[in-house]
Parts: structure tokens; sequence; C-alpha cells
């Protein structure tokens, strides 16, 4: 009888043990959403949440997903087939030698499992510095920022861009974005210029080059520049030119996603409209500003 007993005992003690640590990673869990939530609320330490929190996003960034599993989970619209609906890179350097250096570009791109997540249509930014020969026309190489950014090439075709992804803020080559090196992921392209005088536009670049190195904002917040999301980096580096752009509420956030900055500046005066495809029946569309207004707007 009391071997029975001592057997329910170890049972019980076993299952309430569980239970308690049940209740210790829910609560745990919460805590973590209420510390993403309200950052400012100190309920579990930032250096417990974001590292978590940067590994999850981080993942999900990386996570490419097949055709099957967008049109089952997702949406059809999202599908890429290959040379039907897909910008490659040949399709795209056509185009790139009517962009300028500090050029603002914008792209949707198939595949990727964190394109899911971001509001908009418009995934990804990025600032054009260009070729070699587009940098040489902008300033003169004896300029202290042309030879800063003259380093960066690996031969006199390659075409740079400034962008922050997943491995941070860094200068790399065109071919690089929505993976155009291989079998391209690319549905959409647009650039905007910005319309002020070429000082303006030195020190936007200067500022965005100041931010090289800097770690990928996973925490999403656009305050400071410690760290820097895609178009956080943009939006800063507009910031220090005098543009003052209204951030927009998300995920608990005031955030400035691709889509707002498109939002902006395709109805200010101070950027123009440079350039809007898509590739539709294995043919490359030019849409005009009016026809990237309305998708703008749809969202």
């Amino acid at each position: 009888m009391n071997k029975i007993n001592i057997k329910i005992s170890k049972r019980i003690i076993i299952k309430k043990i569980f239970q308690s640590l049940f209740f210790i990673f829910i609560f745990f869990l919460l805590g973590l959403l209420f510390s993403y939530i309200f950052p400012e609320e100190k309920i579990i330490s930032k250096n417990v949440r974001l590292p978590l929190q940067k590994r999850v996003m981080a993942s999900i960034g990386d996570y490419t997903i097949n055709n099957q599993q967008i049109a089952r989970y997702i949406s059809e619209d999202n599908l890429i087939i290959e040379g039907k609906n897909n910008i490659s890179l040949n399709d795209l350097e056509k185009y790139l030698s009517e962009l300028k250096t500090g050029d603002i570009i914008f792209t949707n791109s198939g595949k990727y499992l964190s394109s899911v997540f971001i509001p908009g249509k418009w995934k990804h930014s990025a600032i054009y510095i260009g070729s070699k020969n587009q940098l040489s026309e902008f300033f003169t190489e004896e300029s202290e920022i042309f030879k800063k950014l003259e380093t960066y090439y690996q031969n006199n075709e390659q075409k740079l861009i400034i962008d922050s992804s997943s491995d941070g803020v860094q200068i790399r080559d065109i071919k690089e974005l929505s993976n155009l090196s291989q079998s391209s992921y690319l549905k959409s392209f647009a650039v905007f210029r910005i319309n002020k005088n070429k000082e303006k536009i030195i020190n936007f670049l200067k500022k965005s080059k100041e931010q090289v190195g800097k770690e990928y904002d996973y925490d999403l917040i656009t305050e400071d520049e410690k760290e820097l999301y895609c178009s956080e980096l943009i939006y800063h580096s507009l910031k220090e030119i005098g543009f003052e752009i209204k951030r927009e509420e998300s995920f608990a956030r005031e955030m400035i996603s691709p889509n707002d900055l498109v939002n902006y500046m395709i109805r200010s005066n101070y950027f123009s409209f440079i350039i809007f495809l898509e590739k539709e029946n294995y043919s490359i569309k030019e849409l005009n500003k009016l026809e990237l207004l309305k998708e703008v707007s749809a969202y």
C-alpha cells in the first residue's frame, strides 16, 4: 500500500513540476511579447528578448518558399514563374543606364517568407551608387566621397548599391538583390530621384555611407540610428538633408516601410519618378507614375 502511495505521489509531483514549467514558459512568452510591444517597459530584459527575436526574424528573412507552398498557404499572386513574371538581371541591365548615383530603388520580390510580413507592395529599398563611370560622372575623381566609394569596386562593370539586409548595412553589387545573380525573385522594380541640388545629394550619400557596418535593426526602432532596417537607412539619410517623413504605426512601432517611402515620394515635388518595371507573360512592362500611384494607394 505504501509503495502504491509513493508511486502516486511521484506522479503527482512530476505532473506538478511539468505544469509549473509549462506556466513559466507561457509567462516567459507573454513577457517577450509584452516587452516587444512596449520596449520601454523592461518586463524581460532586451538582452534576453532581442537575441531570440533576431534569430527568429533572421530565419524568416533567409527562408524561401516554393511555388507549391505559396499557392497553398499564401496567394498565387506571389508565385514566381521563371521567365514569365520574374525580372532577370539581363532584363534590368538595359534600364540601369537611366539611373544616377543617389537614386532610390524599391523592389518587390517573391519567394522570401519575410515579404509576407512586410506591409504594402514594396518590400525592400536601397540607394543606387551605380557603375564606376556613373560615379565619376556625378563626383569628381578627386573628391573625398568618390575615393571612399571607389574602393568597393572589384571591376568597372559592377553596379553598386547601399542597403541594409540581414547582414547589416553594406555596399554590395546590385545583382545580390532579389537573387538576381541566379534565378531571380524580382517581380517589381521602381526608382525615384531626389530633386535637390548636388550638395544635398552628396550629403545624403555621405550620411548613408557613414552607416555602413551597422547591424540590421531587428527591433524595428526607428528613433535611433544604432541599427538600421532597409527603409530606416533611407529615412535617416533623407532626414539629414531636411526631409521629415511621417512614420506609420506597424508591429507596435512607429515605422517607415518601403511602401511608406514610395507613397511619400510619389506625392512630393522633391522627388522625380524615374521608372517602374514589372514583367508579364515573358515581357517587361514599363509602367507610368499614375499606375504606380494606383498600386501604392491600394494598400
